[in-house]
């Protein structure tokens, strides 16, 4: 295995060990946040975390974790889920996947493990969690943010606590609690191409013990993108969501929290262009709807481009000049999605808790995509349906006279409902998808031992079996010139079914050199099953499935609070071992998942917060992953030298600001911020048609203006102010012949009024 990346951040550890720390003294002073880190410090913020399942400070957690508070997303006007990898380092977050037409499809990478897929027969890479409950579906998981308290970016397995399916990390989003406050908050914004986004809240106390809070927003935009043959604006905003929380303090010892959350999307569909064509294949469908003398194209063997002036031949009359436009049709995406979840938590002795957290969701999506053309080439309509349960219980304790605190859970996961997944294509038009049932079941237990005032022994085992059945209901709709039938079943119409188990177990020694520097390291194992095919094309007797993978972490890490809780600076380095890594290959035509072999990935993260006198605050943080394979399955067609796709080498990113008071009439904040990502691929063969071929910045700034009492306050931002032109998605098919991608959108302005009182 390497060592270069751990040996190296050695050095850094040791160098940051030498860092002048305050405070320190022979006391117990390993549990408790200093006095001085218990408030915020000019304007940095004291950020506490459940990463653990227990409330500590984000400097007295001995893992790689990024947090954002609601309110420093609200300074930077980050509105969507996905716009937090922008700031954390080795995180990528798109929402855009590369087959289909979702446009709100959370697609996330941490530490170079993830997943790209949304059919329900493959499983994310990444776990998404709101309020403890685990989202299942990729698809609608873009989340626009309403009322948050926190996000959480764990990095790494968290196979122990969490879940299922994160052998990458996990996200978690906190969202307010009603409180016996009586208030209410709301924003307007409007800016670039017509976005007018209204947020609002009130928290309503209805007794001493019984309190609400009932949130609701509207996002709006328009596209960005022309669909010239309809007159539609692609990548356009159109949401509604809204939020009703309960909380019902019933006595010191019992607590209830009942939420319910809804959203609606009806948007024009994601902004894909036509980038590219490749000619090279003779037995693409590019190339047999130019070729073939009996379709309308029916170029001559000389002229495989077929001829500029006939719309029926697919070539470069459709690579249009203006990278703002398509020439598609059949774009959009609509959506609807809705849950609840009731958590109870009962204080039964000052040494025991026992928390239960249930929660049902639904999801009703449809989404159609096609290659940007108006010919019938490359369609596809996908129609998921998907509904869960889950329940999980947590029972938290201390003893051994407090040296000892542990939990102990237990968890049950399901889902059901089906993918509708018609597709029309040159030779043939089918129906691809079927019904699912997925499950999962779970116990656990973790355990921190105080060993000494300064060291923290930390264990923990997860056991996880998963079952997943599958009836493939696919079918042949329009044979054209091939021999195949209407109705010739694609697969056997017979439900199929796996299960799999896996113990994940982890182990973490932090030592509390002082006050204010930890010095910490971590074994962990993440699990992830396996799945079904399920696009599929020529017919197969038997429906193919794919393994589980498996990621072994070690991780070494340090967490450093200085000048008197002014200065914090966090890293670590990691390396896993990635095994039967789950990848999209063809078979036929049809993009499906495959175990590609091993993989050893290395890196390292540093972050930096820094609140100086005079009301500034400085934030930087690095990123550097370097995925390589060890072997790989030959039947994949990889060769091993290929890149892990969608991940850069480096992740940077960096913020300055300054708070100037006003006197009696408020303060002001200038901030600008700025992230960096070099190239890379966005699929596992490296197709240089649809890659990110060079590194990008970009740059945003805000000044904002308070009043003295923060009741009232104006924003005035820009986004992407150098208005960098970079792609945001990729998709190319070799059977297909098209190159596909999505520019992300240019420069924006914003203009933001807020309230609260």
């Amino acid at each position: 295995m390497k060592r270069t990346t751990i040996a190296r951040f050695v050095g850094i550890c040791g160098f940051a060990s030498m860092l002048p720390v305050t405070g320190a003294g022979s006391g117990a002073f390993a549990q408790e946040p200093p006095a001085e880190e218990q408030q915020a410090h000019g304007r940095m913020e004291e950020v506490i975390v459940t990463a653990r399942k227990r409330e500590e400070s984000i400097q007295h957690t001995p893992i790689a974790i990024t947090a954002f508070t609601g309110d420093t997303l609200d300074e930077r006007g980050i509105v969507k889920l996905n716009d937090i990898s922008q700031y954390s380092p080795n995180v990528v977050f798109d929402n855009y996947n590369s087959f289909g037409g979702a446009n709100s499809n959370a697609i996330i990478y941490i530490r170079g493990i993830g997943q790209n897929d949304f059919v329900p027969t493959v499983e994310p890479g990444v776990g998404l969690y709101v309020d403890g409950v685990y989202l299942g579906r990729s698809v609608g998981s873009t989340l626009d943010l309403l009322d948050v308290e926190r996000i959480e970016v764990l990095r790494g397995p968290q196979g122990t606590l969490f879940g299922r399916n994160t052998i990458g990390g996990a996200v978690n989003v906190v969202t307010r609690k009603p409180d016996e406050e009586l208030g209410a908050k709301g924003d307007l914004t409007v800016g670039s191409d017509s976005k007018v986004n209204v947020r609002g809240s009130i928290n309503l106390p209805f007794s001493d013990r019984v309190f609400a809070r009932f949130s609701a927003a509207s996002f709006n935009q328009d596209g960005y993108v022309d669909q010239i043959n309809t007159g539609r604006d692609l990548g356009n905003t159109d949401t509604i969501s809204a939020r009703a929380a309960l909380r019902w303090v019933a006595s010191d010892a019992f607590e209830l929290n009942l939420t319910a959350d809804y959203s609606t999307d009806n948007g024009n569909g994601p902004p894909w262009l036509l980038t590219g064509l490749d000619f090279s294949d003779p037995g693409s469908f590019l190339m047999l709807n130019n070729t073939l003398p009996f379709l309308p194209c029916a170029a001559p063997p000389s002229n495989p481009a077929g001829s500029l002036t006939n719309p029926n031949c697919i070539n470069s009359q459709y690579l249009l000049a203006d990278q703002r436009q398509n020439a598609g049709t059949a774009q959009f995406f609509k959506g609807d999605i809705w849950g609840t979840s009731l958590t109870a938590e009962w204080q039964l002795t000052d040494a025991l808790t026992l928390k239960s957290i249930t929660a049902y969701r639904k999801l009703d999506t449809e989404f159609s995509n096609d290659e940007g053309t108006p010919v019938s080439a490359g369609l596809s309509l996908d129609i998921i349906v998907q509904e869960q349960v889950s329940q999980e219980l947590q029972l938290l304790g201390s003893g051994v006279g407090e040296k000892l605190e542990w939990i102990l859970g237990a968890y049950y996961f399901q889902e059901d409902g089906h993918n509708t997944n018609p597709v029309d294509f040159v030779p043939i038009a089918l129906v691809s998808g079927g019904p699912f049932d997925n499950d999962s079941i779970a116990g656990f237990g973790q355990g921190t031992y105080h060993v000494t005032d300064q060291l923290d022994l930390t264990a923990g085992v997860r056991y996880t079996r998963d079952t997943k059945r599958f009836l493939p209901d696919q079918f042949i709709t329009d044979g054209k010139f091939t021999p195949f039938p209407v109705g010739l079943r694609v697969l056997p119409f017979r439900e199929v079914e796996i299960s799999e188990s896996d113990v994940t177990p982890m182990v973490n020694l932090a030592y509390q050199a002082t006050p204010d520097f930890m010095l910490y390291g971590t074994y962990s194992e993440g699990f992830k099953g396996g799945g079904f095919a399920q696009r599929v094309f020529p017919p197969l007797p038997e429906v193919e499935s794919f393994r589980p993978e498996f990621a072994t972490a070690y991780e070494l890490g340090f967490k450093y609070t200085g000048a008197e809780g002014r200065f914090r600076l966090n890293g670590a380095a990691f390396m896993t071992d990635y095994t039967d890594l789950q990848i999209t290959v063809f078979t036929g035509i049809a993009p499906v998942l495959d175990n590609a072999g091993d993989a050893t990935i290395q890196g390292f993260e540093l972050e930096m917060q820094a609140a100086p006198e005079g009301g500034w605050l400085l934030e930087a943080a690095a990123g550097y992953l370097d995925p390589e394979y060890d072997n790989v399955d030959p039947a994949t067609a990889l060769t091993g030298n290929e890149k892990f796709e969608r991940i850069s080498d480096w992740t940077l990113s960096g913020s300055l600001s300054k708070e100037i008071p006003l006197a009696a009439s408020g303060t002001l904040t200038p901030q600008v911020s700025w992230s960096y990502r070099t190239s890379f691929f966005f699929d596992s063969f490296n197709s240089t048609l649809i890659d990110q071929e060079d590194a990008y910045h970009l740059f945003n700034a805000h000044i904002a203006w308070d009043s003295a009492d923060a009741r009232y306050g104006v924003t005035l931002g820009g986004t992407n102010l150098t208005d960098e032109e970079y792609f945001a998605g990729g998709a190319f098919q070799a059977g297909f012949g098209f190159a596909s991608n999505i520019i992300a959108r240019g420069r924006e302005w914003y203009l933001t009024a807020r309230f609260s009182f």
